[in-house]
C-alpha cells in the first residue's frame, strides 16, 4: 500500500469516531425525547385529573350543603327552585341543578325553560346507591336546555313524600373542553375523559364520539390501580404515548388519558438527522479528495526525492544531498537526517565509540535506579508485613476481649448479687469487694484491648479541648505526682475535635502515665495542640487523608526510646516496664482510638531526649456539649410487672441478668438462643421488651431482631454486646440502644427502665 493511500486511510479512520458519536447522539436524543414525552403525558394526565378532582370536590361540597338547605327539605317547589337558582347563579352558571326522584323526574330545578319543563325528566340519571352517596358519570340529557351534561348525584334522605330523592348537578362538558383546550398541549395530542363504565364523556380533539365505549386497548388501563404511562397504537394506526389516571381514589368514577403522537414528535428530529448525515457524507468525500491531493504535494514528492537519494547512496554514490523542503516538518527533519547521515559516514567509528560510552553511562544510572527501587520495595514489604501482623493481633485481641466480656459480665454481676445478699457480714463483704475491684481492673484491661483492636463502640461528638484538658488538671496532678511539672499550651481559636470524650480523656491519661514513668527523677510534661490542614495529594507522617485536623502533642523530658523500642511501641502487650507496672496496652489503645476516630498517631523519640506523641483528630463542625454538666434528668424508676424476653447463649450471663430483673419486679422469660426466643414470640407469648445478645451461634441477635420486629412491629429491643460496632448498622438494627458488656446490675436496670418508659401506655 502506497504512502498516499495510507494517509487517506488514516484520515478515514479519524473521521469514523465522529460518525459514531453522531449516531450515538441521535439515538440518545431520540431516547431523551421519548422520556420527556412519557413524563409530559403522565404529568398532563395527572394535572387534568387534579383539576377535575378539584372541580368535583367543589360540586360535592355544594350538593352536601344543598341537601341540608331548609328550602330543599321543606318540599316547597317555589322555594326549592329559588334556592337552586341562587346557588346555580353563583357556583354553576353554565350547568344545571335539580332535585329529582329515583326515575329522574324533576321535582324542582334551575334553569327552567318553560312551565312545561317542570315535569321534565333527566335521562339517564346515574345511580347514587351503594357508592357512598356521591356518584359521577354518564351523559345526562337536560330537559331544560336539551344539552348533554356530565351527571353528578347526591342523595337527599328523609324528604317527605320522596324517599329516594336526589340532588343532581349537570356539568356542561363544553366547559371541560374549553378548560382542557386552554392548557395549550403540544399538537397533535389526544385527551379522553370516560366514566367508570367505559363511556366516553369527552374526546379531544377527536377520536371518538361522546357516549361511545372506550376501545379494548384501554380496558386494562381502566382497571389499573394507580396512574401510569404506556405506549399504544390505536385503531387509526397512530402510535401514541398515553399518560392515564384510572378511576381510583380520590376520583373513583372518572378515567383520564392524555396521548401524544410519537411519529409527529420525532418528525423534526428525523429531518434534522437526515440533513446531518447528508452533510457528513459530502464532507467525508471532500476530505478524502483534498487529503489525497495535498498529501501527494507535501508528502509524496519530498519522500520520493529522499528515496532516490538513498538508492544512489546505497549504490556507492557519496556526497549526495537531499533537497530539504521548507516548513520544518517531519519530512524536512528526515531530509536533514539523511544529509547528516551522508556527512557523518566518514566518522562512524568515533560516533560508535561515543554511543558505547553513552550506553554504559545509562546502564550505570539504571542500575542505581533499580537498586533504589529494590530497597524501597523491601521497605514496603516490611511495612506490609508489620501491618498484617498488627491486623491479625487486632482480630485475635478483639475475639478474646469478646469472650472475656461475657465472663466478666457474669463475674461482676454475681459478685454484686452476693454483696447485696451478704449485707451485715463484714468479712465476706471485704472479700467480695476485693474480688469486685479485681474484676473491674479486668474490665478496664478488656476496654484497652478493644480500643487497640478498634472493636469498641465509640460515641463521637464535638469536644472542646480547652474545656476537656482544663477539667483534667486535678486528675493529672494526682496521677503523675508533684515531681513532674505539667504545662498546657492550648492556643485560642483551637478547633473542636470529633471524638469520644471519655476515650479521649483515657488517651491523655495513659500518655501522661507513660510520661511520668519515663521521668523517674521528675521533669516537665507539656500538652499542646494546634490546627492543621492536610491538602489533597500531600504526604503526611501519620498518613492522613486530606481534611482539617487538630494535632494534640504530649511531650516529656524523660529517658526516651531507641529505634528498636520505638518500632514496637504500639504493639499490644509490649512494655519496657517491670512486671506488674504495666499491661503493654497503653500506646496500642491510643493508636486504636485515634484510628477508629478517623485520625492518626506519630511517636518521635531519641534516647536521653524525651518522647513526643502526636495525636491527630478530625475537626468537628458542630458545637461541643458541656462536658462538666451532668444530666439533670434522674433515671426512670423500674416499670414493675413488665415481661422481658432475655436471650443470651451464655448461661451464667442469663442467670445473673434474670436474677437482677426478677428482684426488680419484672417477669423474665429466658432463652438460650435465638430460635427458642423466636418460638416464644411465634406462640403469641406476651413480651414488653426484648433483651438480646448480638453474637450468638446459629441465629445472631440481628437476625432475631429482624424476625421479632416482623412478628411484633414496634417491639422495644435492647442489644447487649461485647464489642460489635453498631455505628454503621442499617435496617432493623439501626438506632437500637446498646448495653456494653461487662455491665453492672444498676446499668441493666437503668437501661431497661429507660426503654420501657418510652413505650406508650397500653401498647
Amino acid at each position: 500500500m502506497s504512502l498516499l493511500l495510507r494517509v487517506v486511510l488514516v484520515i478515514v479512520v479519524a473521521l469514523l469516531p465522529a460518525l459514531g458519536i453522531q449516531l450515538y447522539n441521535e439515538n440518545a436524543l431520540r431516547a431523551a425525547t421519548e422520556r420527556d414525552m412519557r413524563a409530559e403525558a403522565q404529568h398532563e394526565a395527572r394535572s387534568v385529573a387534579g383539576e377535575l378532582e378539584l372541580l368535583l370536590s367543589g360540586i360535592r361540597g355544594m350538593l352536601v350543603a344543598l341537601a341540608a338547605h331548609p328550602a330543599i327539605r321543606a318540599g316547597d317547589p317555589a322555594a326549592c327552585m329559588a334556592a337552586l337558582a341562587d346557588v346555580r347563579e353563583r357556583a354553576l352558571p353554565d350547568g344545571t341543578l335539580a332535585l329529582v326522584d329515583a326515575a329522574g323526574r324533576v321535582l324542582c330545578g334551575s334553569p327552567q325553560a318553560s312551565p312545561e319543563a317542570a315535569s321534565g325528566t333527566f335521562v339517564p340519571v346515574p345511580s347514587a346507591a351503594g357508592r357512598g352517596g356521591f356518584s359521577v358519570g354518564g351523559h345526562v340529557l337536560d330537559p331544560f336546555t336539551g344539552r348533554s351534561l356530565l351527571g353528578v348525584v347526591y342523595p337527599v334522605h328523609g324528604l317527605a313524600g320522596v324517599p329516594d330523592a336526589m340532588l343532581m348537578a349537570g356539568l356542561d362538558l363544553r366547559r371541560l373542553r374549553t378548560q382542557i383546550e386552554g392548557r395549550e398541549l403540544p399538537a397533535p395530542y389526544s385527551v379522553m375523559l370516560a366514566d367508570r363504565a367505559g363511556h366516553i364523556l369527552l374526546p379531544l380533539p377527536e377520536g371518538g364520539k361522546e357516549d361511545d365505549l372506550v376501545t379494548a386497548g384501554f380496558g386494562w388501563m381502566m382497571t389499573a390501580t394507580a396512574p401510569g404511562v404506556t405506549e399504544w397504537r390505536g385503531g387509526d394506526g397512530v402510535r401514541r404515548i398515553i399518560g392515564y389516571v384510572p378511576p381510583v381514589a380520590p376520583m373513583p368514577d372518572l378515567f383520564v388519558s392524555v396521548g401524544y403522537d410519537t411519529d409527529a414528535a420525532y418528525a423534526e428530529g428525523a429531518a434534522a438527522s437526515r440533513r446531518t448525515y447528508l452533510l457528513m457524507a459530502l464532507g467525508f468525500g471532500l476530505a478524502c479528495i483534498l487529503a489525497f491531493l495535498v498529501a501527494r504535494r507535501i508528502i509524496g514528492e519530498p519522500v520520493g526525492d529522499i528515496l532516490r537519494a538513498v538508492e544512489q547512496w546505497r549504490e556507492g554514490t557519496r556526497g549526495i544531498h537531499v533537497r530539504v523542503p521548507g516548513g520544518g516538518g517531519e519530512i524536512a527533519r528526515i531530509a536533514r537526517a539523511v544529509n547528516e547521515l551522508v556527512d557523518a559516514a566518514g566518522h562512524s567509528e568515533a560516533a560508535l565509540a561515543r554511543a558505547n560510552a553513552e550506553l554504559e553511562r545509562r546502564v550505570a544510572e539504571r542500575t542505581q535506579q533499580l537498586e533504589a527501587e529494590m530497597r524501597e520495595r523491601q521497605r514496603a514489604q516490611a511495612d506490609l508485613l508489620q501491618s498484617q501482623k498488627m491486623e491479625v493481633l487486632g482480630y485475635l485481641t478483639g475475639g478474646i476481649a469478646h469472650d472475656f466480656n461475657n465472663l466478666l459480665t457474669a463475674v461482676i454481676g454475681n459478685l454484686q448479687l452476693a454483696m447485696r445478699r451478704s449485707a451485715g457480714q463484714a468479712e465476706l463483704q471485704r472479700l467480695l469487694l476485693g474480688a469486685s475491684r479485681a474484676a473491674d481492673r479486668g474490665a478496664a484491661l478488656i476496654r484497652r484491648m478493644l480500643a487497640f483492636a478498634r472493636r469498641q463502640v465509640l460515641h463521637p461528638q464535638a469536644v472542646d479541648l480547652q474545656a476537656l484538658v482544663g477539667g483534667m488538671e486535678n486528675l493529672l496532678a494526682r496521677t503523675i505526682g508533684p515531681a513532674v511539672r505539667v504545662a498546657g499550651l492550648l492556643p485560642p481559636g483551637l478547633w473542636h475535635v470529633r471524638s469520644d470524650p471519655a476515650q479521649l480523656e483515657l488517651v491523655l491519661l495513659n500518655l501522661a502515665i507513660n510520661a511520668r514513668d519515663a521521668m523517674p527523677e521528675g521533669g516537665t510534661l507539656i500538652i499542646s495542640a494546634g490546627n492543621e490542614t492536610v491538602l489533597p495529594g500531600a504526604t503526611h507522617p501519620a498518613e492522613l487523608a486530606a481534611g482539617e485536623y487538630v494535632r494534640i502533642s504530649v511531650v516529656d523530658t524523660g529517658v526516651g526510646m531507641d529505634v528498636a523500642t520505638l518500632a514496637r511501641a504500639c504493639e499490644p502487650f509490649f512494655t519496657t516496664k517491670p512486671v506488674g507496672r504495666g499491661s503493654g496496652l497503653g500506646l496500642s489503645m491510643v493508636h486504636g482510638v485515634a484510628m477508629q476516630s478517623g485520625g492518626g498517631v506519630q511517636i518521635e523519640s531519641q534516647p536521653g531526649e524525651g518522647t513526643t506523641v502526636s495525636l491527630w483528630l478530625p475537626r468537628a463542625e458542630a458545637l461541643p456539649v458541656d462536658l462538666s454538666a451532668g444530666s439533670a434528668e434522674a433515671p426512670p424508676a423500674a416499670v414493675g410487672g413488665a415481661t422481658i424476653l432475655l436471650v443470651d447463649d451464655d448461661e451464667d450471663v442469663v442467670e445473673f441478668a434474670a436474677c437482677t430483673l426478677d428482684e426488680a419486679g419484672y417477669r423474665v422469660l429466658q432463652a438460650g438462643n435465638g430460635a427458642v426466643a423466636l418460638a416464644l414470640l411465634q406462640a403469641g407469648t406476651a413480651v414488653d421488651l426484648l433483651v438480646t445478645d448480638l453474637a450468638m451461634p446459629k441465629m445472631t441477635g440481628s437476625v432475631l431482631v429482624r424476625h421479632a420486629r416482623a412478628l411484633r412491629p414496634g417491639l422495644p429491643v435492647l442489644v447487649v454486646t461485647g464489642y460489635a460496632d453498631l455505628d454503621k448498622a442499617t435496617g432493623d438494627m439501626a438506632g437500637l440502644p446498646v448495653l456494653d458488656k461487662p455491665y453492672r446490675a444498676v446499668q441493666l436496670l437503668e437501661a431497661v427502665a429507660r426503654l420501657l418508659a418510652t413505650v406508650p401506655a397500653g401498647r
